[in-house]
Order: structure tokens, then sequence, then C-alpha cells
């Protein structure tokens, strides 16, 4: 017999759970939406506060259950669940079709979302359906207030999510997470408990995993600024996973939204935060964890040509890199000279001539006296990177500054003059080098002269001479 919808009104006021038992088995759910295109807007309404009442006095008898009955199993018999699944079902075919929502299906919608929790865990499938339809609420775009049909639909998503590593429930996060932020802040949750839910997020490999889970990452970070760096640092100190430029971006992206939108006190915090990771990778004695690091404000490097970038960076290296350059402790001074040279050259795109000279000028000076310090290896990092600005920042250098700081390596030792010829190799992979390595290369048979240099030494330097030759030749015929 076709289902007609005063069959599902009678059911419903009757609570004639044989008749829902039938009315589940349209699988397809055509029979189902048929029935309820007979009903007219009253009756529509009529159903929903009959269904209401129900669902109400339903989720009532579970948690009552939940917190009294040791058996779990005896949950799912629990008389009225199918009437949850009626309200679920109904509420999306009336989603779907576009229908107008009345106000009690509204108020259902709400109450299930806020009683989501109180479902036992037995019944995941029935909390997988209620979710579903609180985020068909949020889509539809009908509602001002749209958390209040899906907050705890997000806090749910989120747990099994961590549980279960689930790839497709990241997806769904990823399209409520404009809720994330206002999560926190709502009297109804307990705020502890959700900041702790997102500093699992903030380590997740899943989460860090996927270009979804990162952007949702950098909306929580903003809740929390402290509490969630807290976390990453201390799992980033323990951890052998690379994940520098991965935080790198999630960083920067908190910190350009906290800028664009004027929030000062989450930009202040964030800026706080690189000062942090900044004194770790100075202070660090692992070199893993210092290459990580690295990576990590290379993402913010590679934003140098934006002016707010250049002056949050200029800020830090005059406050931290140029305290700690001078430090009695050789690994603490390496370390900083590692970190000065990758972001060597720093300076605005924006910027005069003039200002520019003013600018390089000190980090200039900077570069010859770390040329000069006690230790091979502070010298062989300002060496390389040295050659690497050359490289990357042609431009900047003119030939007079190329001559003297040519002069200072053919005063230098026999193993930092060998060390300029490793530089020469990646000077050799930009072709715009061109002009600088004519000017450079000339000078190249001085680094083999003097300096005490053995037989032997000599003929390892006039080897080198000859491979760069071959390479700067290869590179001029392209």
């Amino acid at each position: 017999m076709e289902l007609s919808g005063k069959d599902i009104i009678k059911a419903i006021k009757q609570e004639d759970y044989g008749r829902l038992d039938e009315i589940f088995q349209d699988k397809r759910g055509d029979k189902f939406v048929r029935a309820l295109e007979d009903l007219t807007k009253p009756e529509l309404d009529e159903m929903w506060a009959d269904l209401s009442k129900i669902v109400s006095k339903t989720i009532e008898t579970m948690h009552s259950l939940n917190k009294n009955c040791s058996n779990k199993t005896a949950m799912t018999r629990c008389p009225g669940i199918q009437f949850i699944n009626l309200a679920v079902k109904l509420g999306i075919s009336i989603l779907e079709k576009g229908w107008e929502v009345c106000q009690e299906m509204m108020f259902t919608v709400v109450y299930l979302n806020i009683t989501l929790m109180k479902i036992p865990n037995s019944l995941d499938s029935l909390k997988d359906r209620i979710v579903n339809l609180c985020e068909k609420m949020f889509h539809s775009g009908l509602f001002e207030e749209r958390h209040r049909f899906t907050y705890n639909s997000v806090i749910y998503l989120i747990k099994k999510t961590l549980n279960n590593n689930s790839e497709t429930d990241i997806m769904r996060i990823h399209a409520l997470r404009s809720l994330i932020p206002e999560i926190v802040g709502m009297q109804e949750v307990d705020a502890n408990e959700v900041i702790n839910i997102f500093k699992k997020c903030a380590i997740s490999r899943l989460f860090l995993s996927k270009p979804e889970g990162r952007t949702i990452i950098t909306l929580m970070l903003q809740t929390d600024v402290q509490e969630m760096h807290n976390v990453i640092k201390n799992k980033w100190q323990t951890t052998r996973e690379t994940r520098g430029k991965i935080y790198g971006k999630i960083y920067y992206d908190a910190w350009s939204y906290a800028m664009d939108k004027n929030n000062t006190d989450i930009a202040k915090m964030l800026h706080k935060c690189l000062d942090d990771f900044f004194l770790m990778a100075i202070h660090s004695r692992k070199r893993l964890l210092l290459l990580d690091l690295r990576k990590f404000f290379t993402y913010f490097y590679s934003k140098i040509h934006l002016s707010n970038v250049y002056k949050m960076l200029d800020c830090l290296y005059t406050r931290v890199v140029f305290y700690h350059i001078t430090n009695l402790d050789g690994r603490i001074r390496a370390n900083t000279a590692q970190l000065f040279v990758d972001a060597f050259p720093l300076y605005s795109h924006d910027m005069s001539i003039a200002e520019l000279h003013s600018q390089l000028s000190e980090q200039m000076l900077l570069i010859k006296d770390l040329l000069k310090d006690k230790l091979p290896r502070i010298r062989k990092i300002i060496i390389l990177g040295l050659c690497t600005a050359m490289s990357n920042h042609w431009r900047v250098f003119n030939e007079d500054i190329l001559v003297t700081y040519f002069k200072i390596f053919v005063n230098s030792s026999a193993y930092d003059r060998l060390v300029v010829y490793e530089g020469f190799n990646v000077m050799l992979e930009n072709p715009d080098m061109l002009r600088n390595l004519q000017i450079l290369f000339p000078a190249l048979s001085a680094l083999s002269m003097g300096g005490n240099l053995s037989d032997a030494q000599k003929k390892a330097f006039s080897k080198k001479v000859f491979q760069i030759l071959g390479k700067f030749l290869k590179a001029k015929r392209r």
C-alpha cells in the first residue's frame, strides 16, 4: 500500500513503532518524500510539534539510562530512537527539497545539537545522522545564528576525526571552519575542553598532512595563542618529524589574518611566538631541530616583499640576532650566524637607494666581522651564506662590495678559501650571476696562493679552479 502523509502523522501521534519500521524499509526515501508532498504547511508544522515532544522525551530517557544502566547495548533498544531517526530523515528531506523550515523543526534541530553529547557512544550511527542534519542546516544559509545548529556537531566531528583518523571528516570540519573561533567563547561549551581538543589537532599528523587540516589549525591557533603555541613547541622539541615548512605557513597565515583584521593583540602574541621559536633555534643543540626551525622562518622570508612582514622581521633581528651574535658560547654564535645569513640581506623592496644602502651597511659590517670569527664553523656558515645571498640577490651587490669581500677570502686560511669554492658552485646555479662571476673569476687563482699551502693543497685548489671554470663556461654558453 502506498505510504501517505496522513500515515506518517498518525504514526507519530500514536507513537506507532511498527508503522515507523515500514516507513524506514523504504531505503531510497522516494515513497517518504512523495508522502510529505501531500501535506499542507499547517500539517507539517503540527507533525513537527508532535515529533519534537517525542524527540525531547527520548533524549532525556537515553540520558537517564546512560547514567544508570551498565548494559550499554540496552541503549540501542531505547523506545523512541526511531522517532529521532524520523526527525532527521524528515529534516534532511525538507532541506533537500528547499521547502520552508518551520519554527518547530528549527527548535528540534537546535535541541538535537545541544543534546548530542548526551547520546551514548554505542549509538554513534545515530549521532552521525544527527550531525549530518545539523551540517545541512548550517550550509542551507537560511539562518543568521548558524552556530546554534552546529557547535556540538563540530566538536563531535573533531573528536571522531582524532579517534578514527578519518580524512573525510577533516573535509567536513573544514566546511564548518568559520565556527571554530566562535565555539570557544560560547557559554554552552566547556572552553577548557574545547581548547584541549584543539591542542590535539595542532600536533595531529592527520591534520598537519592535509591542506584543509592546516587551515583548521590556523584558526584554532588564534583561539588561544599561548596554549596552542606551548603544545606545538613542546611536541616539536621531542619529535624527529620535520614540520618547519608546515608550521611556518600556519603561523604566518594566523599572523597575517590578525594583521588584516587589525587584531593587534593576536598579532602581538604571535610575534612573541616567533621570538620564542627564534630563541629555541639559537639555543638548539639538535642539528635537525635547527634545520627544521630554519625552514619555519624561510616561509616568512619568502613574504619579505610585503612591508608589514619586513617590519616584523627587522624588529625580530634587531632585538634577537644582533644581541646573540656576540655571545661567548660558540654554538649559540654559530646558530645565530646561520639564522642571520638565512635572511641576509634583510631589506624592504619599498626602500629608496639611500635607505637601502643605510639598511645594508650595518649588516655588511657584521658580515665582515663574522668572516674573522675565531671559529672555522662560523666562518664557513658566513661564507656559504654570503655566496647564496650573492646568487639570490645579485642586484644588491655592486662591484666594490664583491671585491671587498673577496679580499677577505684571499687573506683567509686555506680552510676558508676551500669553502669559497663550495660557495661558487651555488652561484653558478643562477645564470643571472654571470656578470658578478666575471668580476670574481680572475681572483680565483689568488685563492690557491700563499697561506703556507702544501703541494697537495695547491693541487686540490687547482683542480677546484678548473672544475668551476668548466661550469662557468658552460653557464656562459647558455
